[in-house]
Order: C-alpha cells, then sequence, then structure tokens
C-alpha cells in the first residue's frame, strides 16, 4: 500500500522549493517523482504513491501531475502547494531526494533518466523522439534501484 499521492509529493516539492528560494519547473518536477518513487520501492520495499509513470519522450512523467502544471510549460510553477500532510519519515526521504537530485538541472535529469533500464525497458524499440505513453513497472523502479542502492 502507498503511502501517499504523487499530488502531494509534488506539493512537498514545490513547498520545498518555494522555502529554499528555489525555482521549479513541471519538466523538473516529473523527475523528481520518478526518482522518488523509484528510490522507495529500492529502500523501503513499498510505492511512495499509487499513481503510474509514463515513458514519454522527456523521461518519466506523471500525467496527473503533468496536467495540473502544463499551463506553465517550460516556465517555473507559480503556486503556493497546500502542506501535505505526510509522516515525519516520508517527509525526511523527500527532503534527501530534494538533497541529491534537486541540485540537477532538468535536463541533467531527464538525460539520466534516458540512461536508465525502467525508462529505456518500457519504451522498447520506440525512437527516443517517438510519443508514448507506455507505463514504467514498478517492479522495473524497484530492481534497477535496488541494483544501485547495492552498489553502494
Amino acid at each position: 500500500m502507498a503511502i501517499t499521492t504523487a499530488d502531494k509529493v509534488a506539493d512537498f516539492f514545490l513547498g520545498f522549493c518555494n522555502n529554499h528560494g528555489d525555482l521549479l519547473t513541471n519538466l523538473k518536477l516529473q523527475k523528481l517523482l520518478y526518482y522518488a518513487q523509484g528510490w522507495h520501492l529500492a529502500l523501503f520495499e513499498k510505492p511512495l504513491f499509487n499513481d503510474q509513470i509514463q515513458a514519454w519522450v522527456h523521461g518519466p512523467v506523471v500525467y496527473s501531475v503533468y496536467s495540473k502544471f502544463k499551463q506553465f510549460g517550460s516556465n517555473p510553477i507559480s503556486y503556493e502547494p497546500t502542506q501535505a500532510d505526510l509522516p515525519p519519515k516520508t517527509v525526511e526521504f523527500l527532503g534527501e531526494i530534494m538533497n541529491v537530485f534537486g541540485k540537477y538541472h532538468a535536463f541533467e535529469l531527464e538525460r539520466m533518466t534516458h540512461d536508465e533500464m525502467p525508462w529505456i525497458r518500457a519504451r522498447g524499440n520506440l525512437a527516443i523522439d517517438e510519443l508514448s505513453f507506455a507505463t514504467i513497472k514498478q517492479k522495473d523502479m524497484q530492481d534497477y534501484f535496488t541494483s544501485l542502492a547495492d552498489e553502494n
């Protein structure tokens, strides 16, 4: 069973950035959601949220969250999130995701995801620029991120 929803995780990331004077685009937000889900699956063996992640051209996307903020295009999201009611352990985990991945530019995160097995496997034989709504399987994410954790 999932801890929360992708929408609440997005609110956490937006609030975190607002509190630290950082800007967050939809592109970067989508990659942070992907990394949060992947690492949560690896470290805690359960999903952070149940929302599906799709393998789009520019990397992983949670469609519902993307749709909520698509009006901002490639500009920073201007939105005052509601305070997400998350367990302290989840807040700590998401803070660590921001500390590790928040320092990267959106396009760096996009390139990183393009080199990772879950996105590659979900897209199959599609060209890099071919439209896709294929779902990235949680099992693939868990296996991949667990292998990274085991290497360290």
